[in-house]
């Protein structure tokens, strides 16, 4: 579970907020759980439906708490461990043994 922080004057589709992990192998319930408990820490808080996400504000930043299974960066790697993995069979498999004569 993952904190997001942005002040109130920041715009979240063009500033970057600060990120803090605040729960790590966990399941997604109890994830979930913590995050709601970290919203109403906050007078104002609530939970976004669209984006699934609990905030929390305060009087200078506004706070989403983010359940999420692995990072986006993440799962871009490991989709491109395995493209490369296949990549590397295929050279292999069309590649014709020493001394083999090419099919045409």
């Amino acid at each position: 579970m993952i904190r997001q922080t942005w002040l109130l004057s920041d715009d979240p589709r063009t500033d970057q907020p600060e990120i803090e992990v605040l729960a790590t192998r966990r399941t997604a319930s109890e994830a979930a759980d913590v995050a709601r408990e970290a919203a109403l820490a906050f007078r104002r808080h609530g939970f976004h439906k669209p984006s699934g996400c609990w905030w929390g504000a305060d009087e200078a930043r506004f706070h989403r708490f983010s359940v999420r299974g692995q990072s986006p960066r993440a799962t871009a790697s490991g989709i491109a461990v395995a493209l490369a993995a296949l990549a590397t069979v295929a050279i292999i498999v069309r590649r014709p043994r020493k001394g083999a004569r090419a099919q045409s």
